[in-house]
C-alpha cells in the first residue's frame, strides 16, 4: 500500500471540487452543511444524477425531508434539464407520459430507504438504515450512500447526548465505508451564528457550526459548506451559491467556488467560464 502510486478518484459534477479533492474514493466521505433551504437538496439531486447516469452506478438514499416521489421527480428533472415540479410546465413543456418515462429510467438506479418526519427520534433508526445500507452495498453494488439530514437520527436528544451519539455514528459510518467500499454523503443542519450575518442571508459557514462537528472533524475526509443569500433582491444573487471546502484531511487544500441554480432546467452547476 505504501508504494502504490496515488490515483484520482471518481469525479464530482463540479470541476473545481475535483481540483481541490482529486475526486471521490471508496472508504471516504463528506459532511455537507448549509442553512435551511440554502442548497443541500439541489446538491444531492445533482450528485445523484451524475452518479447514476455518468458513472452508471446505483445509489442508496435515506432522505427524511422529502417524500420518495419528490426525490425521484427532482432527480429525473436534473437529467432531463426540466423542472418537473412546476405546474406551469404541465402540457406546455412536458406531459404525463414524459414524466412517467423519465422516472422509469431510475428503476434499479435509485434505492430509497422508507423514511420520513415520523421516523425522527425513534430508537434504532440508524440500526435500521445500517442493515439496508449493508445489503445495498454488498448485494446491489451501491458505491454512494446519502443520509439527509443527520439530525433526524438525534431528534429529541440534548446537546450532550447528540455529541455522544454522533461521535459513535461518525466512527461507524467511516469504518463501514472502509470495510465495504463506498463513499458517503451526510447532510447537516447548522447552528445559527452567534453574531454576524445569518445563514439565510449568505452568512459564512464554519465547520464548528455543524451539529456534532467535533465528532465529524476527526473522522471524515471532507466537510463542505454551502452559502447563499436566499433573501437577495436580485434573482441572480438568490440563485448563486458558494461552495466552501472547510476540511480536506487527505490533501489539506481549501478553497471556494460559485455554483448557479437554473430554475428552468434545475441544473446546479458551475458557470462554464469559472473553471
Amino acid at each position: 500500500e505504501a508504494i502504490k502510486l496515488p490515483e484520482y478518484g471518481r469525479k464530482w459534477p463540479w470541476p473545481s471540487l475535483d481540483k481541490l479533492t482529486y475526486g471521490r474514493r471508496d472508504g471516504e466521505g463528506m459532511y455537507v452543511g448549509a442553512g435551511v433551504k440554502v442548497g443541500k437538496t439541489e446538491f444531492l439531486s445533482q450528485m445523484v444524477d451524475h452518479i447514476i447516469f455518468e458513472e452508471e452506478s446505483p445509489v442508496f438514499l435515506a432522505k427524511f425531508e422529502q417524500s420518495a416521489g419528490q426525490t425521484l421527480k427532482a432527480i429525473a428533472g436534473k437529467h432531463d434539464a426540466m423542472n418537473y415540479g412546476n405546474p406551469d410546465n404541465v402540457n406546455t413543456k412536458f406531459t404525463q407520459e414524459d414524466l412517467t418515462n423519465s422516472v422509469s429510467k431510475l428503476k434499479d438506479k435509485v434505492y430509497l430507504f422508507n423514511a420520513g418526519y415520523s421516523d425522527a427520534g425513534q430508537g434504532g433508526l440508524w440500526e435500521r438504515i445500517k442493515a439496508v445500507l449493508h445489503y445495498m452495498v454488498v448485494d446491489k453494488g451501491v458505491k454512494d450512500v446519502f443520509i439527509d439530514p443527520i439530525t433526524q437520527l438525534t431528534d429529541g436528544m440534548d446537546a450532550s447526548e447528540t455529541e455522544t451519539y454522533l461521535r459513535a455514528f461518525s466512527n461507524e459510518i467511516q469504518a463501514l465505508s472502509q470495510e465495504l467500499g463506498f463513499f458517503y454523503y451526510i447532510f447537516c443542519h447548522l447552528k445559527s451564528p452567534s453574531q454576524g450575518t445569518p445563514h439565510e442571508e449568505g452568512g459564512r459557514v464554519k465547520s464548528s457550526q455543524f451539529r456534532g462537528s467535533r465528532a465529524m472533524q476527526g473522522k471524515t475526509k471532507f466537510m463542505l459548506g454551502i452559502e447563499r443569500n436566499i433573501l437577495a433582491d436580485e434573482e441572480t444573487d438568490r440563485n448563486t451559491s458558494r461552495f466552501v471546502l472547510l476540511l480536506n484531511s487527505g490533501f489539506g487544500k481549501g478553497g471556494s467556488f460559485n455554483v448557479v441554480y437554473n430554475p428552468e432546467t434545475t441544473e446546479y452547476l458551475e458557470p462554464v467560464n469559472q473553471f
